[in-house]
């Protein structure tokens, strides 16, 4: 006995997609001063449906005679692997960092800080791949851990769902600006606020930096 191996794949083709994972990157920091890298969550293998596979091996099970069969998964390996080494990925110094700070924020607004930080916090990128912040950032809402506060949306300041965030990416930002890489596309703070006027000043408050002379 065997099943119809065009039907059987008609019947696993549009299943496949719902059976599939996607592999999950190794999440790092890095230790400057010894070279090395310390994981923070480790890598997730993914998988697909091989159909053909799966096809075959159903059809094997029939002609066996058995009533159980587990379907052909392909791995997906993550392009990060938790066994990496900082040589490996080549990572070799502490190119840029940069601080702001946000003493006498509300509660709120210190949650929402450190929600969005720990979403893009040990993420490696590497060379020539481009980094988006709202991509790693993801859902902003009350279901995924924000909480309302104080956001500015029109130009005015209003209440709504993840005030505090835009330091998070404005800080991301002045790392990125430092270490010299390329801006692909930025969105300018609604308006200045005092959390980035001490240092470079605003937009830029990176305390000990000397001031760009271009402007």
């Amino acid at each position: 006995a065997y099943v119809n191996e065009a039907q059987l794949q008609a019947f696993l083709a549009p299943i496949a997609p719902g059976l599939s994972i996607t592999p999950v990157d190794a999440r790092f920091t890095f230790k400057n001063d010894s070279g090395q890298l310390q994981v923070l969550s480790g890598s997730v293998d993914g998988r697909e449906l091989n159909v053909a596979a799966s096809v075959a091996a159903i059809n094997e099970s029939l002609r066996t005679g058995q009533h159980e069969v587990a379907l052909v998964f392909d791995v997906i390996v993550p392009a990060v692997p938790d066994t990496a080494t900082a040589a490996e990925l080549g990572i070799t110094e502490l190119v840029s960092s940069s601080t702001t700070f946000f003493a006498g924020s509300s509660a709120v607004r210190k949650l929402n800080i450190e929600v969005a930080a720990r979403r893009v916090h040990g993420v490696v990128i590497a060379p020539g791949q481009e980094f988006s912040f709202n991509e790693y950032l993801g859902d902003v809402s009350e279901e995924s851990g924000f909480e309302e506060g104080l956001i500015i949306y029109g130009g005015r300041t209003v209440k709504g769902v993840g005030g505090g965030v835009c330091q998070v990416s404005t800080t991301a930002f002045q790392t990125a600006f430092f270490a010299g890489f390329p801006i692909v596309e930025r969105w300018p703070h609604g308006y200045r606020v005092g959390y980035y006027e001490g240092g470079e000043g605003a937009g830029m408050a990176v305390p000990g930096r000397s001031r760009p002379t271009s402007s």
